[in-house]
């Protein structure tokens, strides 16, 4: 078996693959960041600190020009940094170089240790464009144990979403 990060349209299921989760992108930072380190009620506070960005160019919900305008701010060019590695930008953000864009997932540990609180108190429900599956071999097709182990996995995923949701709403 495998675990795959891959597009919505390859992610359908088939006798091969099954589909797990698809995180939540929302914007992260360290709490010496914010005033008290709890998160900011108004969006436009953002544009006070730096930004950090996955990509060269940054795209989609990856980048900042997409999340300003999903909160209606209106800003040509963020400042920040632009790092082109997921694990770049989240350690930068747990450093407290600026507010990152982070996955679900990805963050989970660092919100629950509170290295990184969500930068807003309420921000868009915007989910990837990518979607974790997993995909076993053809000789594997029907097999009972790589259903139960897909039903676990996907379950975990889902308490560890719903886990940061909670942390979040409870800041």
């Amino acid at each position: 078996m495998r675990i795959l990060w891959t597009t919505l349209a390859e992610s359908r299921a088939t006798p091969l693959q099954e589909p797990l989760v698809r995180e939540r992108i929302f914007p992260v930072c360290a709490p010496s960041l914010l005033p008290q380190g709890m998160p900011l009620s108004d969006p436009r506070a953002l544009l006070d600190l730096p930004l950090i960005q996955k990509g060269h160019p940054p795209e989609g919900e990856w980048s900042w020009g997409y999340w300003l305008e999903k909160l209606g701010l209106k800003r040509t060019e963020p400042r920040g940094l632009l790092l082109g590695d997921m694990g770049l930008c989240l350690t930068a953000a747990v450093e407290g170089a600026g507010v990152a864009i982070g996955r679900s997932l990805l963050v989970a540990d660092a919100i629950s240790d509170g290295r990184l609180v969500p930068a807003l108190t309420s921000a868009p429900h915007v989910l990837s464009n990518k979607v974790h599956i997993v995909r076993w071999s053809q000789d594997r097709i029907g097999d009972p144990h790589i259903k139960v182990l897909v039903n676990w996995l996907a379950q975990a995923a889902e308490d560890t979403d719903r886990a940061i949701a909670n942390d979040s709403h409870s800041l």
